[in-house]
């Protein structure tokens, strides 16, 4: 068994573990990195601000900025 990984709880920090075991390949946060999931990034962010604009929710909310406090 094996894991590839790219997201961490602390990033930049690595856990010594995680460096220390043969069978985890870690990655610096690379995992959206081809053009097709990047353009797919782009869109939702676009339908993100076209929402907000029409005083809907945002699609993707995030905790730290509860969207019901935004004012169009």
């Amino acid at each position: 068994m094996a894991a590839g990984l790219d997201v961490f709880a602390k990033e930049p920090e690595v856990p010594e573990e995680l460096i220390a075991m043969e069978n985890v390949v870690l990655l610096p946060h690379v995992g959206s990195g081809s053009a097709f999931t990047r353009e797919k990034m782009d869109q939702l962010m676009v339908d993100n601000i076209l929402a907000w604009a029409e005083g809907k929710p945002p699609l993707t909310p995030v905790p730290e900025t509860p969207w019901h406090a935004w004012k169009v």
